[in-house]
């Protein structure tokens, strides 16, 4: 079977250990999006992300969910609809608004849109966040490279030498590179949109160890994008449900996080094509 295999590769009976109880306590809400609509991609999304929880987003093949990802990001706004960050209405045009209203985006390609390969790891790091290492016009390297030994250590990066080109590390390295980059950030927001393509089973359990460790000490959300339900079903509190274009489900029930149950709801929608 699946587990056993898995257990056989990484000594641990399940990588995919459930992490989250379904309800979260906390009824501070950091996100709320209000009938965001984009032409030819999606239509009157809304929904919202109360502090430290982790929302995911599921559907088939080009069901709408990474357009909103980069709506949301400033990469591809929307052409009307609402986002409130901490009760206050925000407008995002571009990546730069994003980013200054504390969202962060991990795309799915970290190979063309998540690092610089040639660059070092040391770099890729600090780049989001480049304008705090001036110091009188110039850059302060000794606090760079402290900066990203910290989220090294932080992020439990496999590697012995912060100044060694990105493209040198593993799949789940290089991920754990792009998830340091934005948690130097400090981020309100982190949307993470399939964080373990290409990625090991053993990198992926800890990928998503890493996560919950950022989401506990540091009080973010998430919103998760993936296409495996076993990843969502065991790191989210609820599950939004994606059909061309609409939002369908919300899952916020013991009964309907399950597996069995959302795959089912695909299957229907396959049919349904």
């Amino acid at each position: 079977s699946i587990p056993e295999i898995e257990h056989l590769m990484v000594g641990s009976s399940s990588v995919y250990t459930k992490h989250v109880e379904t309800a979260l306590a906390n009824d501070t809400y950091l996100l709320r999006v209000k009938g965001l609509s984009k032409a030819n991609n999606f239509l009157d999304i809304s929904f919202d992300l109360k502090k430290g929880e982790i929302i995911g987003f599921t559907g088939l093949l080009g069901s709408g969910r990474t357009e909103i990802a980069t709506a949301l990001f400033g990469i591809a706004p929307a052409d009307r609809g609402e986002i409130e960050i901490d009760g206050q209405l925000v407008s995002i045009g571009s990546v730069q608004d994003a980013v200054a209203h504390g969202i962060a985006y991990v795309p799915e390609n970290r190979l063309t849109q998540g690092l610089v390969m040639d660059y070092s790891q040391r770099d890729n790091i600090i780049l989001p966040t480049i304008s705090k290492f001036i110091k009188k016009g110039l850059l302060d390297e000794k606090r760079m490279t402290d900066t990203a030994n910290h989220w090294i250590d932080e992020v439990k990066v496999k590697t012995d030498d912060v100044f060694k080109q990105v493209k040198t590390l593993s799949g789940g390295n290089q991920q754990k590179i792009v998830l340091a980059k934005w948690l130097e950030m400090n981020p309100k927001v982190l949307i993470l949109d399939g964080p373990t393509v290409g990625v090991d089973v053993g990198a992926k359990a800890s990928i998503f160890k890493t996560i919950h460790e950022m989401v506990e000490k540091y009080g973010m959300s998430v919103i998760l994008i993936s296409d495996e339900i076993r990843e969502l079903t065991a790191n989210c509190n609820r599950i939004l449900v994606m059909q061309n274009g609409r939002l369908r489900r919300i899952l916020d029930k013991p009964q309907e996080i399950d597996d069995d149950y959302i795959k089912s709801i695909l299957d229907e929608q396959k049919r349904a094509m």
